[in-house]
């Protein structure tokens, strides 16, 4: 395959404009080549934390004359990258799934297309919050460490302990929601700060981290972000 494809390329004196003539499968096929050599370069960190993995979405305008089927606003249109990126150590991150939706639906609608494996510690925003997934993934052992929303509706089961002189402001097993959408499992509440000191709420289903370790994988989703975020305007 990696043979095939370079003499394909060296044929071309510009790749990205010869880009509509290769074949989707050839490229996908090697990137499922790529996945599975990274995937056997298990960092320090990688080994600590297990697999990580990022999900996230980016808004692309359009003109909304030339696209009306992808209409997002009353004056434009947009689609919608979603992209999960996999994260070994800081050297070692690289896009794994990508799907382009139209931009109006919300980024939760696309969860359980990235949220498929069970090896896996999933980051996410605060758009992919879901009291009923929530639940189902700590069902089916699939874990999570997401930003919570201010308004969100908490109920408090347990203050857990917290070292002296830390970042971590509270660590508190809750309980997300009420009335029908109440969860049943009991997730983990990180109440830190940010470097301008505002209040940050992180909600997991890992108890087996230690709270400023789960503070570090969501700096850790942030940065990757901004670093794919510079790439694609470039």
């Amino acid at each position: 395959m990696w043979i095939f494809f370079k003499r394909l390329v060296s044929r071309q004196s510009v790749l990205p404009g010869k880009n509509n003539r290769l074949d989707p499968e050839v490229l996908q096929a090697i990137l499922c080549d790529l996945k599975t050599l990274l995937h056997r370069l298990r960092s320090p960190m990688s080994a600590r934390l297990g697999i990580v993995k990022i999900i996230d979405s980016t808004t692309m305008s359009l003109c909304l004359n030339k696209y009306k089927w992808a209409i997002f606003r009353k004056s434009k249109a947009g689609v919608k990258l979603h992209l999960r990126v996999t994260f070994a150590d800081p050297d070692q991150v690289y896009p794994d799934k990508a799907v382009v939706t139209p931009a109006k639906p919300a980024d939760h609608t696309q969860m359980d297309v990235f949220i498929d494996e069970t090896d896996a510690t999933y980051l996410m925003d605060r758009g992919y919050l879901d009291y009923g997934k929530y639940d189902n993934y700590c069902k089916l052992g699939i874990r999570f460490v997401s930003r919570l929303k201010n308004n969100a509706l908490i109920e408090e089961v347990e203050e857990l302990p917290v070292a002296a002189r830390s970042n971590i402001l509270r660590d508190v097993k809750v309980i997300l929601a009420k009335g029908k959408k109440r969860m049943t499992h009991v997730l983990r509440m990180i109440e830190t700060t940010d470097e301008k000191g505002k209040l940050v709420r992180i909600i997991t289903n890992r108890f087996d981290l230690t709270p400023m370790k789960s503070v570090i994988c969501t700096g850790v989703a942030g940065r990757s972000r901004r670093s794919f975020a510079g790439s694609s305007s470039t």
